[in-house]
């Protein structure tokens, strides 16, 4: 056993919006009858907008931080399936050439998947819908990636999209999909604990027009565990 560190990296959002437009952001939630006090609901907006900015940032960091992607293509003991991927002439296809370079050490485990681009996951249901191979999504919600997901037919693999896998840009492929095969827990993402680091204020401030400040501050970071139980798939995203 070894030590696996994951190295956080401090972000921050600064946000103002202007008493007037306050005004009709509670006007328009009022009149849609909810018991969810406004403040709560500007709040869980703003959550959201930051989850989403989370998950791209995880896979593909910043330009001085290495997110999952870069880290994936600087380990060697990643398994490679891009050739077999991007020569695959359907999104079907490709997902199969993904499993079939997959270990027995990675299909054995518990919670195995497939992250891939939204756009290629919405591709790929239309293709099981006209093979008549559909099969309900385990999850769905209105379009939401982090929502989203649905088992490969015949196997105990969910492909999974995520924000921040599609138009890579690397040393093989110009403009792609990077699709990622692996189990969910080989992959870390890790926040650097609750302190005085981290902080949520929502202020109104009476000496500027009571306009209003949002402040956000935490630390984030994300890392492998184990690159041979990872399977990589780049293909352009001028296929199927």
């Amino acid at each position: 056993l070894i030590q696996k560190y994951v190295t956080v990296k401090p972000l921050k959002v600064n946000d103002k919006v202007c008493y007037k437009d306050l005004e009709k952001t509670y006007l328009g939630m009022f009149m849609k009858n909810t018991e969810i006090p406004f403040e709560r609901q500007l709040a869980e907006s703003y959550v959201g907008k930051v989850r989403r900015y989370n998950e791209i940032f995880l896979w593909n960091g910043d330009e001085d931080y290495d997110g999952l992607v870069a880290q994936i293509d600087a380990d060697a003991s990643v398994i490679d399936a891009s050739a077999q991927v991007d020569a695959a002439a359907t999104k079907i296809a490709k997902v199969n050439a993904m499993i079939a370079k997959a270990t027995a050490d990675i299909l054995e485990s518990d919670d195995v998947r497939i992250f891939c681009p939204l756009a290629f996951y919405t591709g790929y249901v239309q293709e099981v819908l006209a093979a008549n191979l559909y099969i309900m999504p385990n999850e769905y919600n209105n379009g939401d990636p982090m929502k989203m997901e649905l088992t490969v037919p015949g196997t105990n693999i969910k492909l999974t999209p995520v924000l921040g896998l599609d138009h890579i840009t690397n040393v093989t492929v110009d403009d792609g999909d990077l699709l990622v095969l692996t189990y969910s827990k080989n992959l870390v993402a890790s926040y650097d604990g609750l302190n005085d680091e981290e902080r949520f204020e929502m202020i109104i401030n009476p000496y500027d027009g009571n306009n209003l400040y949002v402040t956000m501050e935490w630390k984030i970071g994300s890392a492998l565990k184990w690159g041979n139980h990872i399977v990589k798939g780049y293909t352009t995203v001028s296929a199927s």
